[in-house]
């Protein structure tokens, strides 16, 4: 019976034999023929759209489109279905096998509230499909091409190489056919299955090496060249998945990913995230060459030599012997154990505990490569950015060259208002010290507050974003950024403002002052002589006259002696109450109420620890254990008057001091 024109008494269980068996073109216009030819035959739409679907152009909402855009009158006759068929290799003895396929894989794309997961329409599919193929053998044309392997491989009907798929627990959910193409079947789609592969070489171990390549000729001759098992991922964009899924299940196994030319970046960086490596084909071979062709270019030994140099992504954590600890390199100083040569630093202390002049003090010692209050300085750049104001940076330079001499050309000074926090200002700040050649120096920021301004201090945000600034000019210009900031009200607690500051320093020297004692401690450093105070006093220069006729002043730091040295230098009595006095009048001067002693008299030296005699001798009483207790008194007088005559100590105004 012919309707239309057309043969309606083709059987479809023919019709779909042959439309199986021919291949889903990529060329659109043959796709079309093919789709109204099988219509024509009378085939329905979820049967032509579970063909369509293994073809590599495949789009669901464009085939709908097309498959209702055609009638019976589109010229197009169920011949052109049998002749592309025929054209295949299709005989009719195919159709039962092939109706029976189609049947269960257009069943399943149709949606129905009772239908199963679409996982397990792919394993029942997949199962169906491989039940129904040959055994592979080392003739098909495939693996004869691949110098390939046919275990655990199979054939279609029409003498494609079919390669399973199968999880890690080895359930079979896919299968991809190679032919003209490459392809998976209708609904057998790996992607829902992120560990499944083939492997070649198997089983799995627990330890050792495993492969994993993008096809199965490189599996084949990865295996072939090693012994060793090799993972086929079936595509580049599925090696992640296998991989992740292969490092979870076998946590010891070296996992080596095996690179096509110019997909060698995607592999280390796969290889990073699953601690394991890659291996680089020589590019010789041209874009997407691979191991197989090395294979056949150059035989298995050129293979198994490429595979046995793996390249590895350096670990972050190195686990050192104590050999590898002893040849590590020592920690670089600026500033002998007090300054590191590079980190982020801070100089803190209360208002006009003299900050500015220590920074500058150290700067011009670090720039001239001079000791430094008894520390050794290796010499440096040094950007100083004034912030404070230029008037007050020139005067204290102008002093500080009076009493030590002129300062280097790689001094340096920026007097123009800036903000860390801004990205455009540190940008400019950064090309500027690099145009000077002032890097991997140290560059001082007086103060933080003027050089970040409107933080708010206490708010981690902020400071975080103040570490973020310091930490990015650092990594920028190298060497150290130090910037000067102020105690609190509990000078106690460090610099002010919130302890994320504190917290990212890799130096840190706090600046105290009573009355006009003044000392340097070292707060914070790595191996360095954290906690030791070191005594100075500001010593007034004049450096000019202004417009009145008046003199000019800044200071400069003046180191004071350290009170432990003075003790040791005084010529110590041999033995007696003297002795015993002297031990622990050594013991009351290292106490920092001495150092600090208000009211002493001017002719005290700088620096030098004080105790009122009255105080001293009333704390000595029950030392001497030789002497009852009503002579104490007496006999520490004594012991205090022989140390005065033998010139030990310094009475003046009812205090005493080391000579």
């Amino acid at each position: 019976m012919r309707v239309n024109g057309h043969d309606r008494t083709a059987e479809p269980d023919r019709a779909m034999s042959a439309l199986l068996a021919t291949p889903c073109p990529a060329d659109r216009d043959a796709w079309w023929r093919l789709v109204a030819s099988a219509k024509a035959a009378g085939l329905d739409e979820d049967v032509i759209r579970t063909w369509s679907a293994n073809g590599p152009n495949f789009n669901d909402r464009d085939f709908g489109d097309t498959y209702r855009s055609l009638n019976a009158e589109g010229g197009y006759t169920e011949r052109t279905l049998f002749q592309a068929a025929r054209a295949a290799g299709w005989r009719d003895d195919q159709r039962r096998a092939a109706s029976a396929d189609l049947q269960a894989a257009a069943a399943a794309a149709k949606p129905a509230a009772s239908a199963p997961e679409q996982s397990t329409l792919s394993i029942d599919i997949a199962n169906r499909a491989w039940s129904r193929y040959a055994p592979a053998t080392a003739a098909q044309s495939y693996i004869k091409s691949k110098l390939g392997q046919p275990d655990g491989l199979r054939v279609t009907g029409d003498g494609a190489l079919a390669v399973p798929l199968f999880t890690l627990d080895g359930e079979l959910v896919a299968v991809q056919t190679i032919g003209a193409a490459k392809r998976f079947l209708k609904d057998t789609r790996p992607g829902q299955f992120p560990d499944a592969c083939f492997v070649v070489g198997g089983p799995l171990p627990d330890a050792g090496v495993i492969y994993i390549t993008e096809g199965i000729g490189q599996g084949w001759s990865a295996h072939q060249a090693t012994r060793l098992p090799a993972a086929v991922a079936f595509g580049v964009g599925r090696i992640a998945g296998v991989a992740a899924a292969l490092r979870e299940r076998f946590p010891q196994v070296q996992l080596v990913l095996v690179a096509d030319v110019g997909k060698e970046n995607q592999m280390a960086a796969i290889a990073h995230e699953i601690s394991g490596a890659w291996i680089e084909p020589p590019a010789s071979l041209g874009r997407n060459g691979d191991i197989n062709d090395l294979h056949q270019r150059d035989g298995l030994q050129a293979v198994a030599e490429l595979l046995a140099k793996p390249k590895k992504v350096a670990s972050r954590y190195k686990l050192l012997t104590p050999a590898d600890l002893g040849a590590l390199e020592p920690i670089h100083w600026r500033i002998k154990r007090v300054m590191p040569k590079s980190g982020i630093g801070s100089i803190y202390g209360a208002s006009t505990a003299g900050k500015s002049f220590i920074a500058l003090d150290l700067a011009g010692a670090c720039s001239r490569g001079v000791d430094w209050h008894g520390y050794k300085t290796h010499a440096c750049p040094v950007t100083y950015i004034a912030a404070e104001g230029e008037a007050g940076v020139a005067q204290r330079v102008q002093a500080y060259e009076q009493s030590h001499g002129s300062l280097p050309n790689t001094f340096r000074a920026v007097t123009t208002a800036l903000d860390i926090l801004s990205q455009a200002d540190r940008i400019d700040l950064v090309q500027a010290i690099r145009a000077a050649g002032q890097i991997e120096g140290i560059v001082i920021f007086d103060t933080l507050n003027r050089a970040a301004p409107g933080i708010d201090e206490n708010d981690s945000a902020d400071m975080g974003d103040v570490v973020t600034a310091l930490k990015w000019l650092q990594s920028e210009i190298g060497g150290l950024v130090l910037v000067i900031h102020h105690t609190g009200k509990d000078a106690s607690r460090g610099p002010r403002g919130h302890s994320s500051l504190f917290a990212a320093l890799d130096f840190g020297l706090e600046v105290r002052r009573d009355g006009d004692r003044r000392n340097w401690i070292n707060r914070k450093t790595r191996d360095g002589e954290d906690g030791k105070e070191h005594p100075f006093r500001l010593k007034v220069v004049d450096v000019g006259i202004d417009e009145d006729g008046d003199p000019l002043t800044s200071c400069v730091i003046e180191q004071e002696e350290d009170p432990a040295k003075a003790l040791r230098a005084v010529k110590l009595p041999s033995g007696g109450n003297q002795r015993i006095v002297w031990d622990a009048l050594g013991e009351m001067l290292r106490q920092p109420a001495a150092l600090f002693a208000a009211g002493a008299p001017s002719d005290l030296p700088a620096g030098r620890p004080a105790l009122r005699l009255e105080d001293a001798a009333a704390k000595l009483r029950g030392r001497l254990p030789e002497v009852e207790p009503k002579r104490q008194k007496e006999r520490i007088n004594e012991a205090i008057t022989g140390l005065i005559n033998r010139g030990a100590l310094v009475l003046r105004e009812g205090w005493i001091w080391c000579a």
